[in-house]
This record gives C-alpha cells, structure tokens and sequence, in this order.
C-alpha cells in the first residue's frame, strides 16, 4: 500500500537526501545537470537524446537505487484499443495492425523516446536494443515484474498520478512523510469512491 511502512521508509529517505543536500529541492529545472553542476538527474528515457546532445560521452544510464526490494522502474504507457461497439471493426483492427507494425512503432518511438513496443520493433531500435545506449531499459521490462513495475491498471490513473505529484513534492518541502501519504491515500480512494469503483461500461 502506498502509505506503508515499507513506502514511509523509502520516502524519509528520499526526504533525508534532500535534507543532506544531495537534491537540490528549488531546482526549477535541469539547468544544474546539463551545466554539470549536479551529477545526477532523476528522468526518464525521454530525456535522452537531449541530455546525449548536451553532455556526450559523459552521460550514463543507471538503474535506481535498491530501496530493499531490487532495483524498480515503472513500465506502461498508452494503448491501442477498439471498442466493441465499433461501426466497422474490421477498418478499426487495419488501424491498430498499422500501428502494430515495428515500421511504424520505430517511427513512433524515434520521436517520443519509449522504448519500442514488441520485441521486434525492439530489436531495431538504435537506442534499446542490444548494445544500445538505453539497453538497459529494454533488460528491465524483460524482467518484468521483478524489475520493471506496472502502473495501475485504472481510469483512476490520472487521479494518482496529480495525487503523487504534489505527495512527493510536499516531501521534497519537509511534509511529515506518514500524515502526507495518509492524505494521499485518502484523497485516491475518495476518487476511486466517487466513481463507484470506475465499473466498466455497460455493454
């Protein structure tokens, strides 16, 4: 759960970085990273080609820290779907075989950073496949869920995430680091609550 004891530890730790003054908690963006004033930035792969642009050789790829339970990172993004009330799902299945194919999910993932949605896609990208400068991603969500961690399967997902956002920010100030994940695991499930559940739609 979001406000257990493992999670309360993991973020007074988090919290005790920044009271140590290894994260700069005003930072308004990565201006310390790329001017090489900070050593380490906490980003995802989107921010690779960019920060490759700016640092060079000098850029590292590293998995995060072992909280106690290995090495984690989060895996999801967004999906195709078809609703089964579609007016011509043969068009609408052409649609997503397009979108599935690894000539278009390489054009795709070229412009948004992610790591390529099938193995075959995958396996061409410059960037995850083997050897690549972001290989390791690609080691990660194989060992999925060890490593790589789904993010909730949920309409209540952009809910946690604006939750999350302002919960780590609140820590990152000196919030009392059980009282604000209580608060946010209230303010989740009152969400959840209001919505009924987020039952599926009616067929």
């Amino acid at each position: 759960e979001l406000n257990s004891p493992e999670v309360v530890e993991a973020m007074t730790t988090f919290q005790r970085w920044v009271s140590d003054g290894l994260i700069d908690k005003d930072a308004a963006d990565d201006s310390n990273f790329l001017s090489k004033e900070s050593p380490i930035s906490w980003v995802g792969h989107w921010m690779y080609v960019p920060y490759s642009e700016a640092v060079g050789d000098d850029l590292v790829v590293l998995p995060l820290p072992d909280f106690g339970t290995g090495s984690k990172t989060g895996m999801g993004s967004w999906a195709w779907a078809m609703t089964s009330a579609a007016e011509d799902p043969d068009a609408a299945w052409a649609v997503i075989e397009f979108l599935m194919s690894p000539e278009i999910i390489t054009d795709i993932t070229t412009v948004n950073g992610a790591p390529p949605g099938t193995q075959t896609a995958l396996a061409q990208s410059e960037y995850y496949a083997e050897g690549g400068p972001l290989e390791l991603f690609a080691e990660q969500l194989r060992a999925a869920p060890d490593v790589a961690v789904p993010r909730p399967v949920t309409p209540a997902y952009p809910t946690i995430t604006q939750v999350m956002r302002a919960t780590i920010d609140d820590i990152i100030q000196g919030a009392d680091v059980q009282q604000t994940l209580d608060d946010a695991v209230a303010e989740i499930d009152a969400d959840v609550e209001a919505n009924e559940g987020y039952p599926p739609p009616s067929s």
